[in-house]
């Protein structure tokens, strides 16, 4: 994990409720968690939605159907991308099509500890 997650909680920028709010879905949970793991803690969209996809499926990206990719891919798009970006969890540029973890990240990260993965 990029992000040193520390022991006690301190945000910066997100209050409690906030982060507590934006770490209540499953699938923004699980961007962070790709993007912790991330190399450079950057993914394109696509890749964002082949992992999450195949994460979910415990498939290869080439075995989930389009319908599924098209459904992670909206919802991210319309909801939890955007809802992330704002309070700059991650930093996503719609015309690169590149998220990336935001400054605001290590303000929710410490809350990851208390959820697993998988769920």
């Amino acid at each position: 994990m990029g992000i040193d997650v520390p022991e006690s909680w301190d945000p910066d920028d997100l209050s409690a409720d906030e982060a507590l709010d934006l770490m209540s879905r499953p699938r923004r949970r699980n961007v962070v968690y790709a993007l912790l793991e991330a190399d450079d803690e950057t993914l394109t969209r696509d890749e964002l939605v082949n992992i999450l996809a195949a994460g979910r499926r415990e498939k290869a990206p080439d075995d989930v159907e389009d319908r599924v990719l098209r459904t992670i891919a909206e919802s991210l798009d319309h909801n939890h991308l955007p809802k992330l970006d704002e309070v700059d969890v991650v930093d996503y540029d719609r015309e690169s099509n590149h998220v990336e973890l935001g400054s605001a990240a290590e303000d929710v990260a410490p809350l990851l500890r208390f959820v697993p993965e998988d769920e």
